[in-house]
């Protein structure tokens, strides 16, 4: 019950607070919790094709009769355009292997509330900017690493961090976002070992020394 009200009260202070993406990180870490423990049944089972589709379906739709698109969530939409073109138009070498690091600053008008050019607003698109293909199939190849160890808590935990990382500067970006990631996955791989691990078998001789002990 406390558990509950703890995170019904985060919940209250992260929607009076404003902290959208951090919404979208627990959204999807619970989201990921029910998934992994209730697959078992078929809607759950089959819930994540069928709500990307509709997801698809909707923004296709929203971006195609929407108007003034580009200022959508705080210009995201607009900065994300921009730089899907940039990436379209480079040659091949820049494509794989990116402009460098700091290269994701560049200017974007559609960011109206600040004076500089800033970061992608998501990761995803910050790595094909800075490291180009390479470093985006690095990033996945890590992420793949870390889902084969852990389990329903730790791929919950990764499940929110995709979601939050594509609308976000996230944890890819931010070094102690980043630091505080593998603590959290460290101990989720600790806990899953430990929970797995078999109980230990009393040696013989360990168990003639009881038997001797418990007749004296």
């Amino acid at each position: 019950g406390l558990s509950y009200g703890l995170i019904g009260l985060c919940l209250a202070v992260l929607l009076g607070y404003g902290g959208r993406n951090e919404l979208v990180f627990v959204l999807g870490y619970y989201g990921g919790l029910a998934y992994f423990r209730y697959r078992g049944i078929a809607v759950v089972k089959w819930s994540p094709p069928i709500l990307l589709g509709l997801f698809l379906l909707v923004s296709y739709i929203a971006l195609s009769l929407g108007t003034d698109v580009q200022s959508w969530g705080s210009g995201r939409i607009g900065v994300w355009e921009y730089r899907i073109y940039l990436l379209v138009d480079r040659d091949l070498i820049p494509f794989f292997f990116g402009g460098g690091v700091g290269s994701d600053v560049v200017w974007t008008p559609q960011w109206s509330w600040a004076d500089e050019g800033l970061t992608a607003h998501n990761d995803y698109l910050h790595f094909m900017m800075e490291h180009g293909l390479i470093g985006l199939v690095a990033i996945a190849i890590f992420i793949y690493a870390l889902w084969i160890r852990v389990f329903v808590e730790g791929r919950a935990v990764l499940l929110g961090v995709l979601a939050n990382s594509f609308f976000s500067n996230g944890f890819f970006q931010s070094p102690l976002l980043a630091m505080n990631l593998a603590l959290v996955l460290s101990i989720s791989i600790v806990a899953a070992l430990a929970r797995d691990r078999p109980e230990p078998t009393p040696r013989p001789t360990d168990v003639g020394q009881t038997e001797v002990a418990a007749a004296r």
